[in-house]
């Protein structure tokens, strides 16, 4: 299920990069905090909808943990702002939402 999460972020932004801000891990989780940069040059699928391609460029903050048993990955979750995204991509107008 990872391997397709990422396989969807990867398909919205062919040329995504990632920069490790901070990294802790523990025996059952590891922590990744990160910057997500690309631009957006492919479908997004979402929960509520795909978002057609915005040629415009993302640069934001995420956090992703992991939960690891025996080993093995066995929960993911991932944090980012969406409200930051929305504006990035033109989904929102600039004022909606930022400082």
């Amino acid at each position: 299920g990872f391997k397709q999460f990422c396989q969807g972020w990867i398909t919205a932004f062919s040329d995504a990069r990632v920069e490790i801000q901070n990294q802790f891990a523990s025996e059952n989780a590891v922590v990744t905090e990160f910057f997500g940069r690309g631009a957006h040059d492919g479908t997004l699928k979402t929960p509520a909808g795909s978002i057609a391609p915005s040629r415009k460029k993302l640069d934001m903050r995420f956090c992703e943990v992991l939960t690891i048993k025996n080993g093995k990955v066995t929960d993911a979750r991932a944090y980012f702002d969406t409200g930051t995204m929305m504006r990035q991509l033109g989904i929102v107008p600039e004022s909606v939402g930022s400082k």
